[in-house]
């Protein structure tokens, strides 16, 4: 049976010139990692966990429908309650997975707890644990007590292939766009001596990134911005190397600038602000630079950001960056954006989920059984 990593696999060639790990390319999950639909629906369920945290699996290739003949492939609930439907996309062929999974999803909509109850205990029966059913949800979700309480509004979609077609890619944006709550998870077969290893990677949503990661991008983006600047400054005065031992090891000064650490440019700025850096730069850019050393502490010390504490840390760096004319502070706009695109779009999204829940209730359980 094929594992699941819960890191990616890294292709790092031996010392002897082979390759260790072996990218499958040409050959699809179906042909060579898995005997069938039910092996690959059972490395998802088991694993599922590394995809997506949080997870419990409740049902596979479920089609207790009225009046329908095709399956869902599983069923989930997160810790927050929101159910979560997985679909499968076989092959390359296997078109309109994301229209079958809407579908799935609208019907699964209305599912109240003591029916998710019911549909966990059948899931349970094979594995002799049934008498478990409700206990095991109360627990995942950790409720004492279900009385009152409803399953999430936020329903999730996740869609599992070993590659996503342009067009497919283009339909889940644009859907996500729109207030649903689509994932798309790459999975790609790999071997190493004899072993066959599956890596599993969200493609989409791209900008799944959280707030400290994006701080540590535009960090990245200061830091090649400002070290051509620092270098060319800190070499227009006198005895320069002088000045850059005071803050450079030996190994440092022989990196290009670029490569420096931009704790180490900003604070070279901050402190020879006077004998270099202020006949050039506005005395609010110092301000700036002593922002970023504060918001460069935070990000190094692991510590969270709010949107608007991002947001601050990415705009103070584009302005440092567009004071010194360096390129990149068109990349930090972007960030920016991105940003802002997000934070506007999350209200919107969830009133119209709100909204499409409010309009589902009327079909209480149009084809659950």
């Amino acid at each position: 049976m094929a594992e699941v990593l819960d890191q990616r696999v890294e292709v790092v060639p031996a010392r002897d010139g082979t390759d260790p790990w072996r990218i499958v390319e040409t050959t699809t999950i179906k042909a060579q990692v898995l005997e069938g639909r039910g092996d690959l629906l059972q490395l998802l369920r088991v694993h599922f966990h590394v995809i997506l945290p949080g997870t419990l699996i409740v049902a596979d290739e479920y089609s207790d429908w009225q009046n329908r003949s095709r399956r869902a492939d599983l069923l989930g609930i997160d810790k927050d309650a929101n159910l979560v439907v997985i679909e499968l996309q076989r092959t390359e062929c296997d078109g309109h997975v994301e229209l079958q999974a809407i579908r799935n999803a609208a019907m699964f909509s209305t599912l109240r707890f003591d029916r998710l109850v019911t549909i966990y205990l059948r899931y349970l029966i094979p594995f002799g644990e049934e008498t478990n059913a409700k206990e095991r949800l109360l627990q995942h979700l950790k409720w004492d007590d279900p009385g009152g309480k409803e399953l999430g509004k936020d329903l999730k979609i996740v869609l599992v292939a070993t590659v996503f077609s342009p067009e497919l890619a283009t339909a889940v944006r644009w859907l996500n766009e729109r207030g649903l709550d689509i994932r798309c998870i790459r999975v790609r077969p790999y071997t190493k001596d004899g072993q066959i290893l599956v890596d599993a990677q969200t493609v989409i949503p791209f900008l799944a990134m959280t707030n400290h990661e994006r701080v540590g991008k535009g960090l990245d983006l200061l830091r090649a911005g400002l070290g051509p600047f620092v270098e060319r400054e800190v070499k227009r005065r006198p005895r320069p190397h002088d000045l850059l031992r005071q803050y450079a090891s030996g190994p440092m000064l022989r990196r290009r600038s670029s490569e420096w650490d931009v704790a180490l440019l900003l604070r070279m700025m901050w402190e020879t602000w006077n004998e270099v850096f202020r006949i050039i730069l506005e005395r609010s850019d110092r301000s700036l630079v002593s922002e970023l050393r504060d918001h460069r502490n935070r990000w190094a010390h692991q510590e969270p950001f709010s949107t608007d504490d991002a947001y601050r840390a990415l705009d103070s760096a584009q302005r440092l960056l567009t004071s010194i004319s360096a390129p990149q502070a068109r990349d930090l706009d972007d960030l920016k954006q991105d940003l802002l695109r997000l934070r506007f779009q999350e209200p919107v999204r969830g009133e119209r989920r709100r909204a499409a829940r409010s309009a589902a209730t009327g079909a209480e359980a149009a084809g659950l059984k």
